[in-house]
Protein backbone atom coordinates (compact mmCIF):
# COMPACT_ATOMS: atom_id res chain seq x y z
CA UNK A 1 0.00 0.00 0.00
CA UNK A 2 1.30 3.42 -0.86
CA UNK A 3 0.41 7.02 -0.01
CA UNK A 4 0.52 9.43 -2.91
CA UNK A 5 0.57 13.23 -2.80
CA UNK A 6 -0.73 15.51 -5.52
CA UNK A 7 0.07 19.21 -5.61
CA UNK A 8 -2.86 21.44 -6.54
CA UNK A 9 -2.84 25.19 -6.45
CA UNK A 10 -5.05 26.55 -3.69
CA UNK A 11 -5.45 30.09 -2.43
CA UNK A 12 -1.92 29.98 -1.07
CA UNK A 13 -0.59 28.01 -4.06
CA UNK A 14 0.60 25.24 -1.71
CA UNK A 15 -2.48 23.06 -1.17
CA UNK A 16 -1.72 19.35 -1.22
CA UNK A 17 -4.10 16.38 -1.39
CA UNK A 18 -3.25 12.78 -0.57
CA UNK A 19 -4.67 9.38 -1.45
CA UNK A 20 -3.99 5.76 -0.55
CA UNK A 21 -3.60 3.08 -3.19
CA UNK A 22 -3.84 -0.69 -2.67
CA UNK A 23 -4.83 -3.87 -4.48
CA UNK A 24 -7.93 -5.80 -3.44
CA UNK A 25 -8.19 -9.58 -3.32
CA UNK A 26 -8.85 -9.73 -7.07
CA UNK A 27 -5.63 -7.81 -7.75
CA UNK A 28 -7.45 -4.68 -8.89
CA UNK A 29 -5.85 -1.39 -7.90
CA UNK A 30 -8.03 0.78 -5.68
CA UNK A 31 -7.72 4.32 -4.37
CA UNK A 32 -9.00 6.18 -1.30
CA UNK A 33 -8.89 9.95 -1.49
CA UNK A 34 -7.79 11.48 1.81
CA UNK A 35 -7.93 15.12 0.85
CA UNK A 36 -5.70 17.81 2.31
CA UNK A 37 -4.43 16.12 5.48
CA UNK A 38 -1.16 16.07 7.38
CA UNK A 39 1.40 13.33 6.89
CA UNK A 40 0.74 12.12 10.45
CA UNK A 41 -2.98 11.77 9.72
CA UNK A 42 -2.25 10.03 6.42
CA UNK A 43 -0.05 7.50 8.24
CA UNK A 44 -2.77 6.89 10.84
CA UNK A 45 -5.39 6.26 8.18
CA UNK A 46 -2.97 4.02 6.28
CA UNK A 47 -2.49 1.85 9.39
CA UNK A 48 -6.21 1.17 9.70
CA UNK A 49 -6.78 0.71 5.98
CA UNK A 50 -3.98 -1.87 5.92
CA UNK A 51 -5.93 -3.82 8.55
CA UNK A 52 -9.05 -3.60 6.42
CA UNK A 53 -7.19 -4.74 3.31
CA UNK A 54 -5.69 -7.66 5.21
CA UNK A 55 -9.11 -8.74 6.46
CA UNK A 56 -10.59 -8.26 2.99
CA UNK A 57 -7.92 -10.40 1.31
CA UNK A 58 -8.34 -13.17 3.91
CA UNK A 59 -12.14 -12.82 3.75
CA UNK A 60 -12.49 -12.35 7.53
CA UNK A 61 -13.94 -9.62 9.73
CA UNK A 62 -11.67 -6.68 10.69
CA UNK A 63 -10.30 -6.62 14.24
CA UNK A 64 -12.08 -4.66 16.98
CA UNK A 65 -9.66 -1.74 16.77
CA UNK A 66 -10.39 -1.26 13.06
CA UNK A 67 -14.13 -1.62 13.67
CA UNK A 68 -14.08 1.12 16.33
CA UNK A 69 -12.14 3.37 13.95
CA UNK A 70 -14.72 2.80 11.22
CA UNK A 71 -17.53 3.70 13.63
CA UNK A 72 -15.81 7.01 14.41
CA UNK A 73 -15.61 8.07 10.74
CA UNK A 74 -17.85 10.63 9.12
CA UNK A 75 -20.46 9.35 6.67
CA UNK A 76 -18.55 10.92 3.79
CA UNK A 77 -15.20 9.26 4.52
CA UNK A 78 -16.85 5.96 5.42
CA UNK A 79 -18.54 6.04 2.01
CA UNK A 80 -15.18 6.58 0.28
CA UNK A 81 -13.81 3.42 1.86
CA UNK A 82 -16.99 1.46 1.17
CA UNK A 83 -16.78 2.46 -2.49
CA UNK A 84 -13.56 0.41 -2.80
CA UNK A 85 -15.34 -2.75 -1.61
CA UNK A 86 -13.32 -3.11 1.58
CA UNK A 87 -16.39 -2.67 3.79
CA UNK A 88 -20.15 -2.55 3.44
CA UNK A 89 -21.77 0.85 3.02
CA UNK A 90 -23.54 2.30 6.01
CA UNK A 91 -27.27 1.88 5.98
CA UNK A 92 -28.95 5.25 5.64
CA UNK A 93 -31.15 5.82 8.67
CA UNK A 94 -34.20 7.99 8.14
CA UNK A 95 -35.80 10.70 10.24
CA UNK A 96 -38.98 10.38 12.27
CA UNK A 97 -40.85 12.12 9.48
CA UNK A 98 -39.61 9.53 6.99
CA UNK A 99 -39.75 6.37 9.10
CA UNK A 100 -42.91 6.58 11.23
CA UNK A 101 -45.35 6.74 8.27
CA UNK A 102 -43.62 3.68 6.78
CA UNK A 103 -43.87 1.84 10.10
CA UNK A 104 -47.57 2.63 10.48
CA UNK A 105 -48.19 1.43 6.92
CA UNK A 106 -46.27 -1.79 7.68
CA UNK A 107 -48.29 -2.34 10.86
CA UNK A 108 -51.50 -1.86 8.88
CA UNK A 109 -50.49 -4.28 6.10
CA UNK A 110 -49.14 -6.97 8.44
CA UNK A 111 -52.22 -6.95 10.70
CA UNK A 112 -54.26 -10.15 10.50
CA UNK A 113 -57.46 -8.12 10.67
CA UNK A 114 -58.34 -4.90 8.85
CA UNK A 115 -57.14 -1.95 10.89
CA UNK A 116 -60.03 0.21 12.05
CA UNK A 117 -59.99 3.95 11.40
CA UNK A 118 -60.11 4.54 15.17
CA UNK A 119 -56.91 2.50 15.58
CA UNK A 120 -55.16 4.48 12.85
CA UNK A 121 -56.22 7.67 14.61
CA UNK A 122 -54.73 6.45 17.89
CA UNK A 123 -51.46 5.53 16.16
CA UNK A 124 -51.52 8.96 14.57
CA UNK A 125 -51.72 10.59 17.99
CA UNK A 126 -48.53 8.82 19.06
CA UNK A 127 -46.94 9.86 15.76
CA UNK A 128 -47.88 13.52 16.34
CA UNK A 129 -46.53 13.34 19.89
CA UNK A 130 -43.16 12.16 18.58
CA UNK A 131 -43.11 14.95 16.00
CA UNK A 132 -44.05 17.61 18.53
CA UNK A 133 -41.38 16.61 21.04
CA UNK A 134 -38.46 15.55 18.81
CA UNK A 135 -39.29 17.24 15.50
CA UNK A 136 -39.81 15.40 12.21
CA UNK A 137 -36.15 15.87 11.24
CA UNK A 138 -34.82 13.88 14.21
CA UNK A 139 -32.90 10.82 13.02
CA UNK A 140 -34.43 7.70 14.58
CA UNK A 141 -31.03 6.25 15.50
CA UNK A 142 -30.18 9.38 17.52
CA UNK A 143 -32.98 8.87 20.04
CA UNK A 144 -31.52 7.42 23.25
CA UNK A 145 -33.04 5.70 26.27
CA UNK A 146 -32.58 8.96 28.20
CA UNK A 147 -34.51 10.78 25.46
CA UNK A 148 -37.29 8.20 25.72
CA UNK A 149 -37.61 8.78 29.48
CA UNK A 150 -37.78 12.56 29.00
CA UNK A 151 -40.41 12.06 26.28
CA UNK A 152 -42.48 10.01 28.72
CA UNK A 153 -42.23 12.77 31.34
CA UNK A 154 -43.19 15.37 28.74
CA UNK A 155 -46.32 13.40 27.80
CA UNK A 156 -47.42 13.38 31.43
CA UNK A 157 -46.65 17.08 31.82
CA UNK A 158 -47.96 18.59 28.57
CA UNK A 159 -48.65 15.79 26.10
CA UNK A 160 -52.21 16.77 25.19
CA UNK A 161 -52.22 17.52 21.47
CA UNK A 162 -55.01 20.09 21.75
CA UNK A 163 -54.08 22.16 24.78
CA UNK A 164 -50.49 21.09 25.60
CA UNK A 165 -51.85 20.08 29.00
CA UNK A 166 -51.10 16.98 31.12
CA UNK A 167 -52.25 13.54 29.99
CA UNK A 168 -53.70 10.86 32.22
CA UNK A 169 -51.32 8.14 33.33
CA UNK A 170 -53.21 5.51 31.34
CA UNK A 171 -53.06 7.66 28.18
CA UNK A 172 -49.32 8.18 28.60
CA UNK A 173 -48.90 4.43 28.94
CA UNK A 174 -50.86 3.80 25.74
CA UNK A 175 -48.85 6.38 23.80
CA UNK A 176 -45.59 4.82 24.96
CA UNK A 177 -46.91 1.36 24.12
CA UNK A 178 -47.57 2.42 20.51
CA UNK A 179 -44.25 4.27 20.20
CA UNK A 180 -42.48 1.21 21.56
CA UNK A 181 -44.07 -0.89 18.80
CA UNK A 182 -42.96 1.65 16.14
CA UNK A 183 -39.34 1.40 17.26
CA UNK A 184 -39.52 -2.38 17.68
CA UNK A 185 -40.38 -2.68 13.99
CA UNK A 186 -37.44 -0.44 13.08
CA UNK A 187 -35.13 -2.52 15.26
CA UNK A 188 -36.36 -5.79 13.75
CA UNK A 189 -35.75 -4.44 10.25
CA UNK A 190 -32.20 -3.37 11.16
CA UNK A 191 -32.76 0.39 10.93
CA UNK A 192 -31.72 0.94 14.55
CA UNK A 193 -29.49 -1.20 16.81
CA UNK A 194 -31.82 -1.14 19.82
CA UNK A 195 -35.22 0.10 20.97
CA UNK A 196 -34.77 3.12 23.26
CA UNK A 197 -38.33 2.70 24.58
CA UNK A 198 -37.76 -0.85 25.81
CA UNK A 199 -38.38 -1.15 29.53
CA UNK A 200 -40.75 1.80 29.73
CA UNK A 201 -44.50 1.45 30.07
CA UNK A 202 -45.28 -1.38 27.64
CA UNK A 203 -48.67 -2.17 29.17
CA UNK A 204 -51.52 0.14 29.95
CA UNK A 205 -51.55 1.35 33.53
CA UNK A 206 -54.81 2.02 35.34
CA UNK A 207 -54.98 5.53 36.75
CA UNK A 208 -55.58 4.64 40.40
CA UNK A 209 -56.07 8.29 41.32
CA UNK A 210 -59.71 7.85 40.25
CA UNK A 211 -60.28 4.77 42.42
CA UNK A 212 -62.65 5.05 45.37
CA UNK A 213 -63.55 2.54 48.06
CA UNK A 214 -67.34 2.23 48.41
CA UNK A 215 -68.58 1.03 51.79
CA UNK A 216 -70.94 -1.96 51.93
CA UNK A 217 -73.58 0.10 53.71
CA UNK A 218 -73.64 2.58 50.80
CA UNK A 219 -74.11 -0.22 48.26
CA UNK A 220 -76.99 -1.71 50.27
CA UNK A 221 -78.74 1.67 50.32
CA UNK A 222 -78.26 2.00 46.54
CA UNK A 223 -79.78 -1.45 46.08
CA UNK A 224 -82.87 -0.38 48.02
CA UNK A 225 -83.54 2.29 45.40
CA UNK A 226 -82.87 -0.02 42.41
CA UNK A 227 -85.90 -0.27 40.06
CA UNK A 228 -86.07 -4.08 39.98
CA UNK A 229 -84.42 -7.38 40.98
CA UNK A 230 -82.17 -7.44 37.93
CA UNK A 231 -80.67 -4.09 38.79
CA UNK A 232 -80.16 -5.14 42.42
CA UNK A 233 -78.33 -8.25 41.18
CA UNK A 234 -76.14 -6.22 38.84
CA UNK A 235 -75.20 -3.75 41.58
CA UNK A 236 -74.31 -6.61 43.90
CA UNK A 237 -72.16 -8.21 41.20
CA UNK A 238 -70.35 -4.92 40.55
CA UNK A 239 -69.54 -4.38 44.21
CA UNK A 240 -69.08 -7.87 45.62
CA UNK A 241 -68.06 -10.00 42.60
CA UNK A 242 -65.87 -7.48 40.79
CA UNK A 243 -67.92 -7.25 37.59
CA UNK A 244 -66.21 -4.71 35.31
CA UNK A 245 -69.11 -3.42 33.19
CA UNK A 246 -72.85 -3.72 32.74
CA UNK A 247 -72.45 -5.58 29.45
CA UNK A 248 -70.22 -8.23 31.05
CA UNK A 249 -73.00 -9.85 33.03
CA UNK A 250 -76.13 -8.55 31.43
CA UNK A 251 -77.14 -11.73 29.67
CA UNK A 252 -76.27 -14.02 32.56
CA UNK A 253 -78.16 -11.87 35.07
CA UNK A 254 -81.34 -12.10 33.03
CA UNK A 255 -80.95 -15.85 32.98
CA UNK A 256 -80.56 -15.99 36.74
CA UNK A 257 -83.56 -13.78 37.38
CA UNK A 258 -85.67 -15.84 35.02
Amino acid sequence: MTTQSTNKAGKDGKSETKRLSFRDRTGKKRYIRLGNVSKAMARRVKTYVEKLVSAHVRNVSPDEDAVRWLESLSDDFHARIAKTGLIAARRKVGTLGEMIPKVIKEKSVSSKKPVKPATLEIWGQSQKSLYRYFGQDKSVDKITSADAIEFCKWLAREGSLKKSSPLKQSTVAKRIQHVYSFFRIMKDSGDIPSNPFKGLTEKAIVDDRRNRYIEEETILKVMEYAPDAEWRLMIALWRFAGLRAASEGKGSSRGIVA
